[in-house]
């Protein structure tokens, strides 16, 4: 394998009708030739062009079903779209099915726009890591046999022969089921949570679920193929945060039009509209965002309990990390 250019594919699957949005994601895929996209969907991607790095095929769930069970010669309970978080871990039988060649095999999410993602995921990252990120909304494994089927080792969290007979979502592809047993048996894997901005979709006002990773007011915005977060220091100063990508999960976004073609647009609470010039301070900032600018004093309620639910999960995982050695 050329470790400069490695054949990167990542699965994406949507079952119903497909969101305002994916004219988005279609350009931000576009925007990262080195990385290419199985688009699985119900419904074709009508009056959109696709990249050159976005593989589109027609599909059901019960193909799928189909596809997975014949690959790993198991039955599975999958009769609802949800349910196929579980299944994550066995999307490269989806790439053997169409015949597709990877060094690398990979998942993520439609609602999610990409940046630079090779600023991210560098050729040394690829060389020295078998898993890359821990989240369903992009993670990406090195093709190998290991890798492949170390979904099945064994574990004290969830076990996959548990997952494939129940019906309900378990949350098998991230931190109880394949991250911890990427954890205990050691295996080489790169878990930089700060390169995503994941939107916390319990806020109006988008805030990233990272701990100490918001400011008040902050902008969220892209601009030429990049994604960034945007804010005014105490002194007045524009600072920017870089992030591999931006993941506004549960939050139905309305595309305006502008937005497709603009060199720049930004997120609000419920939109997605280009950006002509970039706020002057944080006043210009605030009228821009709206309602979503700040925390309402219900949703400031909510912060030390979040708080303390990411901090216990991040206690948690920095044991399991220590008890694996």
């Amino acid at each position: 394998m050329d470790l400069k250019t490695p054949k990167i594919w990542l699965v994406t699957i949507y079952i119903g009708k497909t969101p305002d949005y994916l004219g988005l994601w279609l350009r931000s895929c576009a925007w990262n030739p080195r990385f290419n996209w199985l688009l699985l969907t119900e419904h074709p991607p009508e009056g959109m062009r696709l990249p050159d790095n976005v593989l589109w095929r027609p599909t059901a769930l019960s193909e799928i079903k189909r596809i997975l069970e014949a690959g790993s010669q198991r039955s599975i309970c999958l009769s609802a779209p949800y349910k196929l978080c579980d299944y994550r871990p066995l999307f490269w039988l989806l790439l053997q099915h169409y015949r597709l060649h990877f060094d690398f095999w990979g998942y993520c999410d439609l609602d999610v726009v990409f940046g630079r993602l090779e600023r991210f995921i560098t050729p040394g990252i690829l060389s020295a890591y078998d898993k890359i990120y821990a989240y369903g909304h992009l993670t990406l494994f090195r093709n190998s046999p290991l890798n492949n089927i170390a979904f099945v080792f064994n574990t004290d969290g969830l076990a996959w022969e548990n997952v494939r007979r129940q019906e309900n979502n378990a949350g098998f592809d991230e931190r109880s089921g394949v991250n911890h047993i990427w954890r205990r048996y050691g295996l080489p894997c790169w878990r930089d949570a700060a390169a995503a901005a994941d939107i916390d979709p319990q806020f109006n006002a988008l805030r990233v679920t990272r701990l100490f990773g918001n400011r008040e007011p902050q902008l969220f915005f892209v601009e030429n193929g990049a994604v960034w977060q945007g804010f005014f220091d105490g002194l007045g100063r524009w600072r920017v945060v870089e992030y591999a990508y931006i993941h506004f999960q549960k939050r139905s976004l309305r595309v305006r039009p502008a937005s497709l073609q603009a060199d720049r647009f930004y997120f609000s609470a419920d939109a997605i509209d280009a950006l002509p010039r970039m706020p002057s301070g944080k006043r210009e900032l605030r009228a821009l965002l709206g309602d979503a600018a700040g925390l309402t004093w219900r949703e400031r309620l909510k912060l030390p309990r979040a708080s303390l639910r990411r901090l216990k999960n991040h206690f948690v995982d920095a044991w399991r990390e220590f008890e694996s050695g």
